[in-house]
């Protein structure tokens, strides 16, 4: 898939996307505003959602939005998104009826592995400290096709050493999805060993 890196200023602050030159994918989504000067580079929180939605590199959505109200809490200069899926779609149905129309892993998998790895290991971003992860895709991962996804996710950060964050659990033991919950939820950490 032929992909394209776009920046420009959004409301939020600088922002950037990788994405694919038809915007059907997006593989990640960034935010980052000046950090003091003498702070040195500053630590990004990452998202790890289930699917982009329509922000853009210069246009904000409400899920994006609320990420970089966390980002700021936390003392970050920058917030980047990336997801189980990087087909964008407004409702997760959609994402969820083209992951289904692959009878084995999408074409698209093992880029978003690389992609989420880079992004929650810092590996994109050698000179900057290493990132808050905040596991955040919601009850949707627990859908039959998405369960494997989110648990390659959890083993590949585990096996990185990767500590994960989450703003609260699902009933079903899910990270919950930011977007509806309050600006001072807090901060859990995911235990290395869970069971999801």
């Amino acid at each position: 898939m032929d992909s394209v890196h776009q920046v420009g200023p959004a409301d939020t602050g600088w922002g950037e996307q990788w994405a694919t030159t038809d915007s059907r994918y997006r593989w990640r989504l960034r935010r980052t505003w000046p950090a003091t000067l003498d702070a040195g580079p500053a630590r990004l929180m990452v998202f790890v959602g289930l699917n982009p939605s329509d922000a853009t590199h210069t246009r904000d959505d409400n899920t994006l939005r609320r990420g970089v109200g966390y980002a700021h809490r936390e003392g970050c200069a920058g917030v980047e998104l990336v997801n189980l899926s990087p087909k964008r779609a407004h409702r997760p149905l959609v994402m969820l009826a083209e992951l289904m129309s692959h009878q084995d892993d999408p074409p698209w998998a093992d880029d978003n592995m690389r992609t989420i790895l880079g992004a929650c290991t810092g590996a994109t971003d050698p000179g900057r400290p290493a990132p808050l992860v905040v596991l955040a895709w919601g009850a949707w991962a627990a859908h039959a096709r998405l369960e494997p996804i989110a648990a390659q996710v959890r083993d590949r950060l585990a096996l990185e050493d990767v500590t994960c964050w989450a703003l609260g659990f699902t009933q079903d033991g899910e990270p919950k999805h930011p977007l509806y919950l309050r600006a001072d939820a807090p901060l859990a950490r995911v235990p290395a060993t869970v069971a999801w």
